[in-house]
């Protein structure tokens, strides 16, 4: 991994030590709009210097499954935090 110049993982494989361990000067989500930011938190948990959020907000919401996470504000995007 230290040598690679780009890594393609998901937004969970990304909070692993193994990858949170590395040093990525850029961070880019695809299909943010989709990732509540609970999901996308531990990706920038790392020396990330700059994140770049791509996503249609007219489509698909964060998806979250439980209804009391959803009532207590967990099924915002962070694209859709930032995007306010």
């Amino acid at each position: 991994l230290r040598r690679c110049a780009v890594v393609f993982c998901t937004l969970t494989v990304a909070g692993r030590q193994t990858i949170s361990a590395q040093q990525f000067p850029t961070l880019l989500v695809d299909e943010a709009c989709q990732a509540c930011e609970a999901e996308t938190l531990p990706a920038l948990c790392t020396t990330v210097q700059r994140m770049f959020l791509v996503g249609d907000p007219r489509q698909l919401p964060a998806t979250i499954a439980s209804p009391n996470a959803k009532k207590a504000g967990y099924g915002r995007s962070m694209f859709e935090r930032l995007e306010l």
